[in-house]
């Protein structure tokens, strides 16, 4: 099973409804998302970093400028050399300069989510070691796994371009 952690901008509400909609909709296809503890600290938790370690990809939106406790949770995650996926926001650029990164730049107002699941998925199904030494799943399984991983970032990049949508119209 693909445990997922999803790092957001608290400040952000879009971010932070998406990350809690997709731990939701994550359990619907198998996969445990987790998000990172922030209550009562402005600091990086122990139960974050623990979420962290237990987790074999990263997920951050960067739709805006990042927050201090999402800049601590990247820096963990690399420090454990795990998998990141960046997604950024077309209109706000790259606002997240690192290396050994995938990076997803999405277009609310031209992009169809399909074409993000694409870049998603081809590199979820590298054929890599993990960084962790964990041995190697099966290609099958690897594209069995990354397929319900697909179906269920297919659906919250959806509900993303949709709050993206529903702010654009709301401010009409």
């Amino acid at each position: 099973m693909n445990k997922i952690f999803v790092s957001y901008n608290p400040s952000v509400n879009s971010e932070q409804s998406l990350a809690l909609r997709l731990q939701t909709l994550g359990s619907l296809y198998g996969l445990n998302i987790s998000l990172p503890d922030r209550i009562g600290s402005i600091t990086l938790k122990d139960a974050t970093k623990q979420r962290i370690q237990d987790s074999n990809l990263f997920i951050v939106f960067s739709t805006r400028n990042l927050s201090k406790s999402v800049r601590e949770e990247i820096t963990y995650a690399r420090t454990l050399k795990r998998k990141i996926i960046v997604i950024y926001d077309k209109d706000v650029g790259k606002n997240l300069k690192l290396k050994g990164v995938v990076e997803v730049e999405y277009d609310h107002k031209e992009d169809r989510p399909e074409k993000l699941i694409n870049k998603i998925l081809t590199e979820t199904r590298s054929k890599k070691p993990s960084a962790d030494g964990r041995r190697p799943m099966s290609t099958k399984a690897k594209n069995e796994e990354s397929d319900s991983f697909g179906a269920f970032l297919l659906v919250g990049l959806g509900l993303l371009l949709l709050a993206a949508f529903m702010s654009e119209s709301g401010k009409k």
